[in-house]
């Protein structure tokens, strides 16, 4: 459990630092999953 909620963490902390980029990946992959 303890490997799983480190990773967690390291995921929040990655999303928190650079949240645009990730936000902006994300519509990106959102509008062609539409597409697709």
């Amino acid at each position: 459990m303890n490997q799983i909620t480190e990773a967690i963490d390291s995921a929040v902390y990655a999303v928190r630092s650079h949240w645009k980029p990730f936000a902006i990946g994300a519509g990106v992959g959102f509008v062609i999953g539409l597409l697709l």
